[in-house]
């Protein structure tokens, strides 16, 4: 079975470094000592500066006890912690290697050349760390399906970041928006964001057993009306050419992002991307040079 794989795909990519950016970990005994690794090749004034005099024994653990010794606590203060920024560097970077070792070990099990792709929810800046190795991006896109049209520029700000990384994406709406859609019938809702993913030059993927979740109603599925659907890739298929090699049209104006310093400086320039499609004014996307080696600058 897996020498006749011809793609791996990745889906909760970002590991430990999900839960060390959102919830409060991970502090194990691995990722300590690989942490220490890593501040190893960091400026020595970069952790002396946190007020360590050795990293020979060095555990992050202490320092963050601390601050804060419980979870709560440190929920409320991560963010003016010593070496936080370093610390989720260091689990980004992890989390981009361990991607590239799984793509490899499905080339050795298959003996060639297999695509890979990853769950990147991009526009959000942490899960684009990864996209560098990628073939192609499939991953779940905000559409906010419970403000209608009126919050639709999340996935153009979505779809332009893709056009900038240089990677094909090929969309699915978030597990709320497709329980929104199921909920309320909002097929003519779907057909629009068809519609818009390939005005923007990117894809939706069909909803064939969507995956639907609310913290009520917990997970379940969603089959769209095949009627409804089906004619918009039918017509996809058949003028194949009006799409292969197509760019959305090139905007009058460009954002110079930065994913990591946004990341790291409080997503405010993401912010105003997105207000920015919201207000249906048009933009590019150049990235600068970054941390986190996206894109091509040049």
């Amino acid at each position: 079975l897996f020498r006749s794989a011809h793609g791996l795909h990745v889906d909760d990519h970002l590991g430990t470094a999900h839960p060390a950016i959102e919830y409060g970990g991970c502090f194990c005994g691995y990722c300590m000592a690989e942490f220490r690794t890593f501040l190893q090749g960091q400026p020595e004034a970069v952790w002396k500066a946190a007020g360590i005099g050795s990293l020979e024994a060095f555990d992050y653990r202490e320092l963050v006890r601390k601050h804060a010794m419980t979870r709560e606590a440190y929920l409320k203060v991560q963010d003016r912690l010593p070496l936080r920024r370093e610390f989720i560097e260091f689990q980004l970077r992890a989390a981009a290697r361990n991607v590239r070792e799984l793509h490899a070990l499905a080339e050795e099990v298959a003996g060639r050349p297999v695509t890979l792709s990853a769950n990147a929810w991009i526009p959000l800046p942490p899960h684009m760390v990864v996209t560098p190795l990628l073939t192609y991006i499939v991953c779940e896109v905000h559409q906010h399906a419970g403000k209608g049209l009126a919050h639709s520029g999340n996935a153009v700000t979505a779809y332009r970041l893709a056009d900038a990384l240089g990677k094909p994406l090929a969309a699915t709406a978030a597990g709320t928006d497709w329980a929104f859609v199921a909920a309320h019938k909002a097929e003519q809702l779907v057909t629009y964001w068809i519609a818009q993913a390939y005005a923007c030059g990117q894809r939706l993927m069909s909803p064939s057993r969507a995956w639907c979740y609310t913290p009520g109603t917990g997970t379940s599925f969603y089959a769209g009306p095949t009627e409804v659907y089906a004619p918009f890739y039918r017509f996809v298929r058949r003028h194949a050419a009006l799409f292969d090699g197509y760019r959305a049209a090139r905007a009058p104006a460009a954002v110079l992002f930065d994913p990591a310093g946004d990341f790291f400086g409080g997503g405010r320039l993401l912010e105003r991307m997105i207000a920015l499609a919201d207000a249906g004014i048009p933009f590019d996307v150049i990235l600068a040079p970054n941390a986190w080696g996206l894109g091509d600058p040049a």
